[in-house]
């Protein structure tokens, strides 16, 4: 059962997580397109029960992932498997999880500062296959991310 003063933070934040997924997905995101709290932690437990072999990680300047090498890795990830896609953020946690979409309609070229939290998860439905931003400054103060890729299918891309 969900805490009724949950749902008072999530009528309180989702402004910001509509405006959050709209940047990701590069159109109006209504509530109707929002998992209910209930929804997004079945969802949740459902995707923590699965165990995905991390299969590698890289750390980029956030830049980068404007370039050719990022977004051939984004294409061929979504070739491997096609599902369609859960887009994770902090405030998902506390609003609800926008209904999966496909791969493709993500906007990998969203703000540094779309979140504060600098932290991004991408899942496929059946929860097989994973890619985790975290997206930080070093101790230059030069913006990275950080990017992990698990699963059977999208494991096997190299970057």
């Amino acid at each position: 059962m969900i805490d009724p003063r949950m749902r008072v933070e999530a009528k309180r934040q989702m402004s910001r997580h509509l405006t959050e997924l709209r940047s990701l997905v590069g159109r109006p995101v209504q509530t109707d397109e929002i998992l209910s709290l209930e929804e997004t932690e079945v969802v949740r437990v459902q995707s923590t029960g699965v165990i995905r072999a991390q299969a590698w990680r890289e750390e980029i300047r956030f830049a980068e992932k404007a370039e050719s090498r990022f977004l051939d890795l984004v294409r061929a990830i979504g070739v491997l498997n096609p599902s369609l896609v859960y887009i994770w953020t902090p405030l998902s946690n506390i609003c609800g999880l926008l209904r999966p979409v496909m791969m493709n309609k993500i906007n990998f070229a969203f703000d540094f500062g779309i979140n504060a939290d600098g932290v991004l998860s991408i899942i496929t439905e059946d929860f097989q296959n994973e890619l985790l931003f975290d997206f930080f400054e070093d101790e230059s103060g030069e913006e990275m991310l950080d990017i992990r890729v698990s699963g059977k299918h999208w494991g096997a891309v190299k970057y």
